[in-house]
């Protein structure tokens, strides 16, 4: 029984019982135990462990998305010139697409009207999005047999095996249609030049079919977006992912708007490429296949440091935006604006390579598990298994 006099020892004893054991009948023998001797028990190794995972809870709140650091600053003055710039510079924007199609009434400009058909892609995408991981979740939950978050494991695979899915068939999609073109280069597998980009603008050519890609492609990362803000839960990247789809979203429209479409679809076609092994390889990380995670692992950095370092800066940019006016019949209007934005997506890029670079560090000279370093902590998930009961930390790819 706890009377007055052993109450100073018992709450001394509670320091070396986990949570787990606070909550069991086995605090009821150990306590009595140490009523009756008057002395505190030596500490196990377990209750110092226990000790050890209290006291590193504590930086657990330095992980949620409020927390600002330079870069998570850097994302939010960006993500807010982007919004600024694009409000003020609208009707100017809409003003100068007008003139350009009044000015050859037979050259079909991209019209505002498109947009409609890339809202109702939208939904349509994300439909397709939804009734796939709601099919294939539970299939995916028998290839992870000794998991302890089976349930939300099970439905970032197959959110991953989603998108792996459709980028390789809209990456598939857009090379079937710009292959034959005069501005796509060799190191794209095409027969042009990238310096062609600008060539006879505003009225130059383009495949048929490119304005319906281009709105599907818009599409995606709407309903990206959208999810992203109103129903994904909020991990520690989220102001990351934010500016990022905020920013291709508003170069995709700028771009149409004012018929910029070969340097969008470009643009576009050489992050798709990159995005089919970032997903597959969250894939292969929440399956746990750890035997192929390496070698993937190397191809993964082969693709976006050709892609996202080489290509994109060397020739999508390059060829783009500083020669733009070189072979362009008029002045490209808002080419500074849309400078910035490209070297907005470059720096993550440099960024996010970076990170890639130091997981692979980890798993192939410290021997870290991939997805331990792979994965960002979802707080969500963590006050949801403490509602169960326990304190379990929980990580979420």
């Amino acid at each position: 029984p706890i009377t007055k006099d052993n109450s100073l020892i018992l709450k001394a004893g509670e320091n070396f019982l986990s949570p787990i054991e606070r909550q069991s009948p086995k605090k009821i023998f150990v306590l009595q135990t140490m009523s009756k001797t008057g002395q505190q028990p030596k500490p196990t190794e377990a209750t110092r462990t226990a000790t050890k995972m209290d006291k590193n809870k504590a930086p657990l709140k330095s992980q949620s998305r409020f927390n600002l650091d330079w870069f998570s600053m850097y994302c939010i003055t960006a993500l807010g010139g982007v919004c600024i710039w694009l409000f003020s510079t609208f009707q100017s924007i809409h003003e100068r697409a007008e003139m350009f199609a009044k000015a050859n009434p037979n050259y079909n400009w991209p019209h505002s009207r498109e947009f409609l058909s890339m809202l109702a892609y939208a939904v349509i995408i994300s439909v397709v999005r939804s009734v796939f991981v709601k099919f294939f979740t539970d299939p995916v939950k028998t290839l992870l047999k000794d998991c302890r978050d089976k349930d939300v494991r099970a439905t970032k695979v197959t959110q991953a095996l989603f998108k792996v899915i459709f980028y390789v068939s809209i990456v598939t999609w857009a090379y079937l249609l710009i292959k034959d073109t005069e501005f796509l280069g060799p190191q794209l597998g095409g027969s042009g030049d990238f310096k062609n980009i600008w060539r006879n603008f505003p009225y130059y050519s383009y495949p048929e079919g490119l304005t319906t890609y281009y709105m599907f492609s818009l599409a995606y990362h709407v309903q990206s977006l959208f999810f992203h803000v109103l129903i994904t839960e909020r991990r520690n990247d989220y102001l990351e992912m934010l500016l990022h789809h905020t920013v291709t979203c508003f170069l995709l429209y700028i771009s149409f708007v004012l018929n910029y479409v070969r340097v969008g679809v470009l643009v576009t076609f050489v992050h798709d490429i990159s995005d089919i092994f970032i997903y597959g390889a969250k894939f292969l990380v929440d399956l746990k296949w750890e035997k192929i995670q390496i070698p993937y692992y190397g191809l993964l950095m082969t693709s976006l440091a050709y892609t996202r370092l080489y290509v994109y800066p060397f020739y999508v940019i390059q060829w783009g935006a500083y020669y733009c006016e070189e072979q362009a019949k008029v002045e490209i209007r808002g080419r500074d604006i849309g400078l910035v934005m490209l070297f907005m997506l470059l720096f993550l890029h440099i960024y996010w390579f970076c990170i890639l670079l130091k997981i692979g560090f980890s798993k192939i000279f410290k021997g870290k598990r991939m997805e331990d370093e792979f994965c960002v902590i979802d707080k969500n998930e963590v006050n949801k298994q403490k509602t169960k009961g326990g304190d379990k930390k929980v990580k979420v790819q």
